[in-house]
């Protein structure tokens, strides 16, 4: 947190500044080594954190377009979104995320195609059949 809140454009970075958000992380993965009642797991366990967990995936891929799109799109001279418009365009992409997850990824997922035979899909052609043994 010390990074993100003090660093600025004249912070030398890469270089020595960069072991605070190293020396950081490394706390933080070591502090849930250990598990506690009240730890990661349980906070990340509560179903509103579940649920984004599951939209994760379709949010990353979602947001940089719009980020990077849309400023763009609306004449922005310097091709940034200021925070509220930031804060926007990821509310947006959480949405895509949700209609991407029950629209494509889960109908997908789910079909009785892939359900029946799980390896039947993904090794069906000849370099997946038995290759016939010769013997001298």
């Amino acid at each position: 947190m010390l990074a993100a809140v003090r660093y600025d454009e004249e912070t030398a970075f890469p270089g020595w500044y960069a072991l605070v958000p190293v020396v950081g992380t490394v706390l933080v993965l070591a502090g849930g080594c250990t598990p506690t009642p009240r730890g990661a797991g349980w906070l990340l366990g509560r179903r509103p954190l579940v649920w984004l967990g599951g939209l994760s995936y379709g949010w990353y891929l979602w947001h940089w377009p719009l980020l990077v799109i849309a400023p763009a799109a609306l004449g922005r001279a310097d091709g940034t979104a200021g925070v509220p418009l930031a804060l926007g365009l990821s509310a947006a992409a959480l949405g895509l995320a949700w209609l991407t997850l029950r629209l494509v990824e889960n109908p997908v997922r789910f079909h009785r195609a892939f359900r029946s035979r799980p390896a039947a899909p993904w090794c069906s052609g000849p370099p997946c059949r038995p290759v016939p043994r010769r013997c001298p």
